[in-house]
């Protein structure tokens, strides 16, 4: 493993983790590159609550509220495992129940390219995430 420091002060540390054995170190402004961030740039997310209620709409049953809004209403059992992973990792979360905002953004932001893309191919505006579930 080598460890390079231009990188490491770069950004605000890094992960360690063994992959087949060896131990591997990836720093958080490879993962920046990586995922696509933006460098020292702000991160509040610009979300307005209608763009909440539209991705809900898009992926589960019912009107969208963080406090009352349940994992089991979204409707493709891929994107509960996505929910959970990303409640289970990125927001510490034990119990993924409920479905905050933030998690929901994250989920917005993972499927946008999806959608989109299904969205053109079909050659109309509308999204539908939940064929074949």
């Amino acid at each position: 493993m080598r460890e390079d420091r231009a990188d490491l002060d770069q950004g605000l540390g890094w992960i360690t983790f063994l992959a087949k054995g060896e131990k591997r170190m990836v720093t958080f402004r490879q993962l920046e590159i990586l995922f696509g961030f933006n460098y020292g740039e702000g991160t509040k997310w610009n979300f307005k609550e209608k763009e909440l209620q539209r991705v809900w709409a898009t992926i589960a049953d019912g009107v969208y509220s963080s406090s009352r809004s349940k994992a089991a209403q979204i409707r493709s059992p891929v994107l509960r495992y996505v929910h959970k992973a990303l409640a289970n990792t990125f927001f510490a979360r034990k119990a993924t129940g409920t479905i905050n905002e933030g998690e929901l953004k994250f989920l917005d932001m993972g499927i946008k390219p999806f959608s989109h893309a299904q969205a053109m191919a079909r050659g109309s505006g509308e999204i539908d995430l939940t064929q074949g579930t």
